[in-house]
């Protein structure tokens, strides 16, 4: 009932506060770096083979790429994913993060959720909420103001930690002399042997054992959560940078698409329902001789980019679509904020039971109707 009350709630914020509400700063190349003297004052989105942030964002931040460095505070979230990641200065909201190798040596107000396979939390740090780690190694030397939750190979703490630590599965646990954990330390592995508690560290709750290889619910819940997040996120960047892009370079497809939707959705419904049920019956029939089968296999590639690109619009679709009815306009917006906006509030309406799935369904099909339509007179019709 509270992840329906939540999502419920984020919809009708998408609602209200339309295009302005989802404005971002986007930067993208081989390499991209913000100067130190420079400020992002807007929520930020940056994917490159080598991100440098050094400056200062004033918003939420989502960055990608090979390595990614953040050295400029945060007043935001932040969620960052890359082959190395580095977090050398303040958040004042949540960080989660992706990567091979993970270094954290700033405050994070909020909850911090890592996914790395090298993860480091240097003294000097304070997490304000819960830690939450999945990968190969960690070694914690900063504080952490909530729980503990950890599931990798190898641990090392040598910090406070003001609420409870649970550790699964692991290999090797070493509290260090300096650790002060004010709750429960729960762990599990091979024996109780994996664990060493070094003179002057100090458990002040229960340390237990555990051979159970399933997770307690708590544990199990907090982890879950967490990777889901993480991985709705990543997932939802990457379509967000997909997006931006089909409607930046593609500017005039896009407008054409959007156009046809909003001059006959009625009609393109129908358009939309014929290729989806249609083409793959003739794919299949096409299978039965060996000149069909070169022209089904043909035929197949080009179903699959029409389904992908009506999942890719079909955001578009309804944030231009949004932003005509709000504004009571005649002119058709078709831009990135636009865009922008309507993947995520697409995104937000897909995850509502029954009713979610009828209208992303309903603005699938009218997209794939719309770009059926729009393709087979740019390229069929025009073809002289």
């Amino acid at each position: 009932m509270k992840l329906r009350n939540t999502l419920c709630a984020s919809l009708l914020l998408a609602v209200l506060f339309p295009v302005g509400a989802f404005a971002a700063t986007i930067k993208g190349g081989e390499t991209y770096s913000l100067k130190q003297s420079e400020v992002i004052k807007d929520n930020f989105y940056v994917g490159a083979g080598e991100v440098s942030i050094a400056g200062d964002v004033d918003g939420d931040l989502i960055a990608g790429g090979g390595s990614v460095t953040v050295s400029g505070s945060t007043s935001g979230d932040v969620l960052v994913g890359g082959g190395d990641v580095a977090i050398l200065d303040d958040v004042r909201g949540d960080l989660r993060v992706a990567g091979g190798n993970v270094l954290v040596t700033s405050n994070v107000a909020g909850d911090l959720v890592v996914l790395g396979g090298n993860v480091r939390i240097l003294s000097g740090s304070t997490i304000g909420k819960d830690l939450v780690v999945l990968g190969g190694r960690l070694l914690l030397n900063g504080n952490v103001k909530g729980d503990v939750t950890v599931g990798v190979g190898e641990v090392e703490i040598d910090s406070r930690i003001d609420g409870d630590v649970y550790i699964k599965n692991s290999d090797k646990i070493t509290i260090g002399a300096s650790s002060v954990i004010s709750g429960n330390l729960t762990y599990s592995g091979k024996d109780a042997s994996i664990l060493n508690i070094s003179d002057g560290a100090s458990v002040m709750g229960e340390t237990v054992f555990k051979e159970s290889k399933i997770f307690q619910r708590k544990e199990a819940k907090n982890i879950l959560l967490a990777f889901l997040g993480l991985f709705v996120f990543l997932k939802l960047l990457a379509l967000l940078v997909v997006v931006i892009l089909s409607v930046v370079l593609f500017k005039r497809f896009s407008s054409n698409v959007v156009e046809t939707v909003v001059q006959s959705p009625g009609k393109e419904l129908i358009r939309g329902f014929a290729v989806l049920i249609v083409i793959p019956a003739l794919i299949i029939l096409s299978f039965f001789t060996m000149i069909g089968f070169l022209v089904g296999i043909i035929t197949l590639l080009a179903y699959i980019t029409l389904i992908i690109l009506s999942s890719i619009y079909s955001g578009v679709v309804l944030g231009v679509w949004a932003h005509k009815i709000i504004t009571k306009g005649d002119d058709i917006m078709v831009d990135w904020k636009t865009a922008l906006f309507g993947t995520i509030a697409l995104s937000l309406i897909v995850m509502l039971p029954i009713i979610g799935w009828i209208i992303g369904a309903l603005f699938f099909l009218v997209t794939l109707g719309s770009i059926s339509n729009t393709i087979y007179h740019s390229l069929w019709l025009n073809r002289d």
